[in-house]
């Protein structure tokens, strides 16, 4: 899995100290990872995980929500096919 948080990385590699509001959380996905054979997380930056960046930023009130293909917005369809298509993603850093 790849995510923008650096910090989510250190957690899942034991490296960081986790904050008790998110405890609950994190059991169920240390338990959903514990039932995976095998699982890799990597740091990317935003600009590398555009659909997640879209997505989070819809901030649905629902605890779990299903998205239909048929209902994605158009920004979100041209999202995807570029990154289907593989089109690389640049980072401006500034000096």
């Amino acid at each position: 899995m790849e995510t923008d948080s650096s910090t989510a990385v250190a957690w899942t590699k034991d490296k960081g100290c986790l904050p008790w509001q998110v405890l609950r959380e994190w059991k169920e996905i240390q338990h959903i990872l514990a039932s995976l054979q095998q699982w890799r997380i990597s740091h990317v930056f935003r600009e590398g995980n555009q659909v997640a960046d879209y997505l989070a930023a819809m901030r649905t009130t629902s605890r779990n929500s299903i998205l239909r293909p048929d209902e994605f917005d158009p920004s979100l369809h041209l999202i995807l096919s570029k990154d289907a298509a593989g089109q690389r993603y640049t980072r401006s850093c500034k000096s």
